[in-house]
Formats: C-alpha cells, sequence, structure tokens
C-alpha cells in the first residue's frame, strides 16, 4: 500500500511548519504528525476479489482504488452465453483495473489475455494479480491509453477472439458519444471475423459493461450484431459478435 501521489508533498509542507524549542520537542511532534498521515492514508490497494470458477478458482485478486471489479452475478452470466467458445481464445481486457474479467477467462480455459490500463496503480497491481495467480506467460500488461492501445494494435494488424471493454462511465457522455463511439469503433477492427472476413476461425465477441440507461444502438458497430443486453441494477452488459449473414441482393 502507499500513500496518494500528493501525500509526500502534504507531508514536507507539515514538517517545515512545525515549530519546536529542542531536537527532543521536534522529533515528538515529527513522530505525531506521521502517526497522523498513516492512520489517515488512502490505500492503493481496495480489497480482493475472488475467481468465481475454472482452474483458478477461490484465488483472490488485489482490487486498484477507484475501479468497479464485476460482481459474481455478472461474470457468471457473461460466462455462461460464452460457454465453451472461451476455450483456447486470445483475449483483450480494455480498461482492465483489475484483470477480473480476463483472470475468469483464463481460469476457465482462455490461452492468452492482454490487460490494458492507463493507470499506474492499475498497472502495478495487474502484475501482481499475474503473480498471484501463476498466469505470467499467458498474460500481457500495457499501461496506455485505450485511444493510443487501440490505434498501436490495428498498426500491428492485431487480432482478440474476445474483447472486453469496461470503460469509466464518464465516457457515457449522452451530450457528446465522439470518445466511446471512437474506442467501439475501433476495438471492433480487432476482431478476427472483421480483419479476415473469409476465414474460417472463431469471428469474434465483444463484451462491453456500460450505464443500464445507456442505449448502445445509438453507437451502430460495423459488421456486428447484438446478441443481447442484461441489466444488473444501473450496471448493463451488452455482446456482439461478428455478423457472417451474407447482405441480401436488392432486386
Amino acid at each position: 500500500m502507499s500513500l496518494r501521489n500528493n501525500s509526500s508533498l502534504k507531508l514536507r509542507k507539515r514538517k517545515s511548519k512545525i515549530k519546536a524549542e529542542s531536537w527532543e520537542e521536534y522529533d515528538k511532534l515529527e513522530n505525531e504528525l506521521y502517526r497522523e498521515f498513516n492512520q489517515n492514508r488512502e490505500p492503493t490497494v481496495l480489497g480482493l476479489i475472488k475467481i468465481s470458477s475454472g482452474k483458478l478458482k477461490n484465488l483472490y485478486l488485489e482490487i486498484p482504488r477507484q475501479t468497479r471489479p464485476l460482481t459474481s452475478r455478472l461474470k457468471t452470466t457473461v460466462f455462461d452465453v460464452l460457454a465453451s467458445d472461451i476455450i483456447d481464445k486470445t483475449v483483450l481486457d480494455l480498461f482492465a483495473g483489475t484483470g477480473s474479467f480476463g483472470f475468469e477467462a483464463l481460469s476457465r480455459g482462455a490461452k492468452y489475455v492482454e490487460f490494458v490500463d492507463a493507470s499506474k496503480n492499475a498497472e502495478k497491481i495487474l502484475i501482481t494479480n499475474c503473480k498471484r495467480t501463476g498466469m505470467l506467460v499467458e498474460t500481457n500488461v500495457i499501461r496506455q491509453k485505450a485511444e493510443e492501445y487501440l490505434l498501436n494494435a490495428m498498426e500491428q494488424d492485431k487480432t482478440f477472439d474476445i474483447i472486453f471493454i469496461d470503460p469509466p462511465y464518464k465516457f457515457y457522455n449522452s451530450k457528446d458519444t465522439s470518445r466511446i463511439r471512437y474506442i467501439l469503433e475501433n476495438a471492433v477492427n480487432l476482431l478476427p471475423g472483421i480483419q479476415y472476413p473469409r476465414k474460417k476461425i472463431f469471428k469474434g465477441a465483444m463484451i462491453i459493461k456500460h450505464p443500464a440507461r445507456y442505449d448502445l444502438s445509438k453507437i451502430p458497430l460495423k459488421g456486428t450484431k447484438s446478441i443481447g443486453r442484461w441489466e444488473f441494477g444501473l450496471n448493463c452488459i451488452s455482446i456482439y459478435i461478428v455478423d457472417t449473414a451474407k447482405p441480401k441482393k436488392s432486386n
């Protein structure tokens, strides 16, 4: 655990204001100040969350602060839909946070997960979780903004069988959809069935966590079709797959 980024600066400022008539008094006041800061500090780790099924079942993952880890009910619903389609698949966990989705996917048979998050704290905890689960070989942790990562991934012709996207809810701005539109439209391009439509391969699925009040249909995702929408209180999961239906010929 660590103090907030600005805590060291605050501590130095408070120490500079200590007034004492002797070194003994200064040491006493300094120790009291340290105790106060240690009691009030905000940890970078929020808690632990358990992997619910598969070979890693009951192992715990650390949760970075300011993240919303997936609930067991939500994960169960998603993986019930994916069923055996998760086995031997490559997964992109975008805005990974804890990495809860990616580790659950690995536990249930996925062969590789790429975790992407812009937060330095999330990066450290993701690496810790990779070590904790023994999944260092099957994972890659990248600290980068989603928009930059997607651009680089497209330039490198990367593809992922399953893409999970859980952006901060501030991205779902009802007045300005440009940011979330950019992310979703570019993420779709990383699905195998979009890049290689004629190949006989698993075409790909994209899972999006978003506010239940937000209608994703206002952002048409070219080459995909929705197979369902599941609400969990204020949260919602929408799942899209590559649409393999051939367009009808006009008369």
